[in-house]
């Protein structure tokens, strides 16, 4: 596993996130995570709260995060039912260069609530070749 996963727990759920790199919003309070925005540069994957995925078009990355970006976007495409998404994303782990960062943000089980989880996958080097990115949905 090259890149690296931090996983933080919030309870009440996340409101906010930023890029850590050019502070443009991921997931912003009354909208959550918008797919159709215009996003950073350096987002390489969302998954959301109800395990949608979106990722960044390999044809808008330099040509060595597009090698490892095809691989996701293939694991993406062969995700079945029967895989989790702990399983999902530690097959993301193995492709991902050491410059990524996925976090794991969970908002914990409470009461008859189950509880759920957002993935964010950040590479922190080079972005992408465009100044925003628009993701696309598998």
């Amino acid at each position: 596993m090259a890149a690296a996963l931090t996983e933080i727990a919030i309870r009440g759920g996340i409101k906010s996130l930023k890029c850590p790199i050019t502070g443009i919003d991921v997931v912003v309070e009354e909208e959550g995570f918008d797919s159709d925005a215009e996003h950073s540069p350096h987002l390489r994957f969302f998954i959301d709260w109800i395990g949608e995925i979106y990722f960044a078009d390999p044809a808008d990355l330099p040509p060595d995060q597009a090698l490892y970006q095809h691989k996701l976007v293939a694991i993406f495409a062969n995700e079945s039912e029967e895989i989790d998404q702990n399983t999902l994303v530690d097959k993301c782990l193995e492709v991902l260069p050491k410059s990524a960062l996925v976090l794991e943000i969970l908002n914990p089980p409470g009461g008859s609530y189950d509880g759920d989880i957002v993935y964010a996958c950040f590479d922190l080097s080079s972005p992408a070749l465009i100044s925003r990115i628009k993701m696309r949905s598998s």
